[in-house]
């Protein structure tokens, strides 16, 4: 393994400092549709392209990839 290979393994994740777009849907949300855009999010019998849909009915724009990436946990630590 060459020294570039190791060092991309061995990086930290960090954060970019963007703000991720899920976080940013529910900022502008309220306290009522955030919570349950959460309960959604967190409940694997709501299908994602499901979820994208309806929120895509009320104006809301989101990647499939985004939900995926907060139920990966990609996101979860950052959004909330």
């Amino acid at each position: 393994m060459g020294k570039l290979l190791a060092q991309m393994r061995t990086a930290p994740k960090g954060i970019t400092g963007s703000i991720p777009q899920l976080q940013k849907i529910l900022d502008a949300m309220n306290p009522g549709d955030r919570a349950d855009l959460l309960a959604a999010l967190d409940d694997p019998n709501i299908k994602t392209p499901s979820l994208v849909r309806v929120l895509a009915a009320r104006g809301i724009t989101i990647s499939g990839s985004s939900v995926y990436r907060y139920r990966s946990g990609d996101l979860a630590h950052t959004v909330r």
